[in-house]
């Protein structure tokens, strides 16, 4: 049996929901196949636990409002969207800052949190990154592409080396503050958490760290909700998702993608493939090996605590960060009436066992 689609896409993160749903609606035949992806929500006993934190709410960014837009879902989402206050939180021993959406209320508050750091550095910084969301923004306002072949495309494509934080190895390096000060001990703290992920470069981290204090919004629902969202986007254009679906070979000659084989032996003929799992996986699929071995230098656990509202101080936010040495964990706190259910992700090194964590 045999089906034909311009593309695969494999796996369900919401970047790769959110990739098929662009294609679909740019008029693209594409099929989803879940690949096992789990949500990020499960039941046990009744009660709803998190196998995640959900993704950090939706930030200020012309890309995101540009992806919206394209889908005809700009002024709908945003009726749904309720923003955070504060942002975020930082708590570490002896220290409380509170991510104020108010530009200057949030600066009051580092200086109190970190009176040392300077005034005029922590100004400084945060000036840098506000220029860096704005010369973000218009190289993402139009497509990319990856890798680039024309001239045009060249030059944007090194656009990306022109930007602020592009030539250092730490962001608060742009503004005179030691790497080893707890405040950007902080700073690279929230955006490796609330970017979910581990970005390896200065640039990457200061982004995140600025879209983060942007002026975020939350959908409620979490991670569950945008999921369901894109999957109504892509099957209302003529997507096909298949959550259940697996992909277990790529088939290819030439430097081309001919066919993704399914689980059931469906044999899916396609032009490309996107997908959300690693480099790794990906080329195993495609069997080609992987010109090495991946390191993992740190993992995440991720647990459930389901508390009485009154064991949740008022003024612990939606979203947390705290850091304790070198132990880094985000939490998100979810009331509901006379419950709390807090989400933590841990950060730990891979030869540190997981026993007791817990």
């Amino acid at each position: 049996m045999s089906q034909h689609f311009d593309v695969v896409v494999i796996g369900t993160s919401l970047g790769a929901l959110a990739t098929a749903a662009v294609l679909s609606r740019r008029g693209f035949r594409v099929l989803v196949l879940g690949h096992h992806d789990r949500p990020g929500t499960y039941t046990y006993d009744g009660l709803t636990l998190y196998r995640r934190v959900s993704q950090f709410a939706v930030y200020g960014s012309r890309a995101w409002a540009r992806l919206l837009s394209e889908l005809a879902q700009l002024q709908p989402m945003r009726r749904r969207l309720v923003p955070l206050e504060p942002m975020f939180q930082v708590l570490s021993p002896g220290i409380r800052l509170d991510a104020f959406r108010d530009g200057a209320k949030f600066l009051r508050a580092i200086h109190r949190a970190y009176p040392d750091a300077g005034e005029e550095a922590v100004a400084t910084l945060y000036s840098q990154l506000s220029l860096l969301n704005e010369a973000t923004d218009k190289i993402l306002d139009e497509d990319i592409v990856t890798p680039p072949g024309t001239f045009w495309e060249r030059q944007r494509a090194s656009a990306w080396r022109k930007l602020p934080f592009a030539n250092l190895s730490r962001p608060c390096a742009i503004a005179g503050i030691d790497e080893r000060h707890p405040f950007a001990i902080q700073f690279e703290a929230v955006a490796r958490s609330l970017g979910n992920a581990w970005p390896s470069s200065a640039l990457g981290l200061a982004r995140v760290h600025a879209l983060a204090t942007r002026g975020p919004m939350m959908l409620p629902g979490g991670d569950n909700a945008w999921a369901q969202f894109f999957c109504e986007r892509i099957e209302a254009h003529g997507g096909l998702v298949r959550e259940r679906g697996r992909a277990h070979r790529i088939d290819g000659g030439q430097g081309r993608v001919t066919a993704v084989v399914a689980d059931d032996e469906l044999r899916v003929s396609c032009n490309f493939v996107a997908t959300s799992l690693p480099i790794a996986g990906a080329m195993a699929l495609a069997g080609v090996a992987h010109p090495s071995t991946p390191v993992v230098s740190m993992r995440r656990f991720a647990m459930t605590v389901l508390v009485a509202s009154e064991g949740v101080p008022l003024s612990i936010g939606r979203e947390s960060i705290i850091i304790d040495g070198t132990q880094l964990v985000r939490i998100e706190v979810l009331r509901e009436h006379d419950t709390a259910t807090i989400a933590l992700e841990m950060e730990t090194p891979p030869e540190e066992p997981l026993r007791h964590l817990r």
